[in-house]
This record gives C-alpha cells, structure tokens and sequence, in this order.
C-alpha cells in the first residue's frame, strides 16, 4: 500500500499567494480611477492566479502519472519474473 503524498507546502504557497493576489486586486480597483489601466493590470493578476491554480493542479496530475509509471514497471518485473 503506498502513502498518500501531502503537500503541504504547495499547498500553503499556493493559497497564501492567491490571497495576497487577490488582495492586491481589490486594492488597485479601490484606488485607480482610470479604467484602461485598472483593466490590464487586474487582468495582468487574475492570470497570474489562473497560471498558479494549472500548476498547483498539474503538479499533482505529475505525481499521479509517476506512481502509475512506478506501478507499471513494477508489474511488468514480476510479470518477467513468473514467465521465466
């Protein structure tokens, strides 16, 4: 049976980061009244939260695809092992 992996780190990163993200965004609308400017740079933030949501999802899709790549080669000895 394999132990789970926590991430807890990855974890903490990646919401303290959406935090202060966001809170940056609430605080640049408050105070920017020129709208131009106010577009690109809350949609400069919200991208770069969309960006860090793919890679804290990816990085767990990665270690999935490792395990099963793990499993694989495992099976595959022991299938060598009962043939011969």
């Amino acid at each position: 049976m394999t132990k789970e992996i926590q991430w807890f780190w990855r974890r903490l990163f990646t919401f303290l980061f959406m935090g202060v993200n966001t809170a940056t965004i609430c605080w640049i609308v408050s105070k920017l009244d020129e709208p131009d400017a106010l577009k690109w740079i809350a949609l400069a933030l919200a991208f770069a939260n969309i960006l860090l949501a793919f890679v804290y999802m990816a990085g767990a899709t990665l270690v999935d695809l490792t395990r099963i790549k793990s499993e694989a080669i495992q099976t595959a000895a022991e299938v060598r092992e009962i043939i011969n």
